[in-house]
């Protein structure tokens, strides 16, 4: 659970722009073609967007699509009956709140966004229903760790690689 009186932890309230003023000599467009501009916490900030609030969908439950892709099986433990894999989890939904006007983004249809700007955004609570332990790839990593893009609409896709250890009980 996030505090939203705690700095840092995903209110887009505690968000602060020192920072802008102190990084004037970066070239703002090559940083938004990177995906990595204030304009998305500024849109965040202007329609008060709470990430703890889950979104609208006329009373029903938000639907939420799932792709799972195993990459690697790392190893299988028979004698803990355990298993270790590597996944490419995939998660998209709709949050009719972060319906954008395109001329807020210049003109972009979709955003990429970089990983970070998960925490400011509502995010499913889903689970591995035998997992262990689940875990991200190390920061240094230099392959894919995760994908953040929203559309018009308010579509989003949430993608991220994950390392499992699961249980899986074996009749030796």
């Amino acid at each position: 659970i996030r505090d939203a009186n705690k700095p840092g932890t995903g209110s887009w309230e505690n968000m602060s722009d020192d920072h802008d003023q102190d990084n004037e000599s970066i070239d703002k467009m090559s940083v938004f073609e990177q995906g990595e501009t204030q304009d998305f916490l500024h849109f965040l900030r202007r329609i008060k967007y709470d990430h703890r609030q889950c979104p609208e969908n006329s009373g029903e439950p938000v639907e939420i699509n799932v792709s799972v892709d195993v990459t690697n099986i790392r190893s299988v433990s028979e004698v803990n009956m355990v298993y270790t894999l590597e996944l490419l989890y995939r998660e998209s939904w709709v949050d009719n709140r972060l319906d954008y006007d395109k001329s807020f983004f210049r003109n972009k249809t979709e955003l990429s966004l970089h990983e970070s700007y998960a925490k400011f955004l509502w995010i499913p609570d889903t689970f591995i229903h035998n997992a262990l332990t689940s875990q991200n790839p190390e920061e240094q990593s230099f392959s894919h760790r995760s994908l953040f893009r929203l559309r018009e609409k308010g579509h989003i896709l949430y993608s991220r690689r994950i390392s499992v250890v699961a249980d899986c009980p074996m009749d030796l």
